[in-house]
């Protein structure tokens, strides 16, 4: 997903915000279980959402009501060093019978199934991978694949 582009003359931290906003929206409506009624595209004049139905716009507006700058803010911190929320996230997503993550689309590790240091290293490898993509940073990037290599190739022959 790239940036959002402010229209000429509109704060570019406005924009970010609108963003933020639709994405809360979004996990709001499918958590209420209506997935298809707020719909994200892009075109040439950059991202966009598409919002079907008086329920999509009550839940925007609900979303956009209750959401304080300091959430906003706060939601925007940098990767946390610890993998704690991560791993209570994925055991959540897990346990509930998931396998993909219903927001995000992501597949859902069983994190109770692995030993601490394959924990450690699967977020280590997030992380890394994180900064590959959106830093160009490759400083960590071999170093975590190998230490995730080993500790996968070692909990799969258990």
């Amino acid at each position: 997903m790239s940036l959002p582009q402010a229209p000429e003359g509109i704060n570019k931290e406005l924009a970010k915000d609108m963003v933020l906003i639709s994405l809360l929206t979004r996990m709001r409506l499918t958590s209420m279980g209506l997935v298809a009624i707020s719909v994200p595209f892009k075109t040439n004049a950059g991202q966009m959402e598409l919002l079907v139905g008086e329920d999509a716009c009550i839940a925007r507006r609900h979303v956009a009501a209750h959401t304080l700058p300091e959430t906003l803010s706060a939601l925007r911190a940098s990767v946390p060093k610890s993998s704690h929320n991560w791993q209570l996230l994925q055991a959540s997503l897990f346990a509930g019978g998931l396998r993909v993550c219903p927001t995000s689309g992501t597949p859902v590790t069983d994190v109770d199934s692995c030993s601490a240091e394959l924990k450690h290293a699967l977020y280590a490898g997030l992380v890394a991978l994180n900064k590959a993509v959106n830093d160009k940073s490759t400083t960590d990037f071999e170093a975590a694949m190998e230490t995730l290599s080993m500790h996968v190739r070692q909990h799969a022959d258990a």
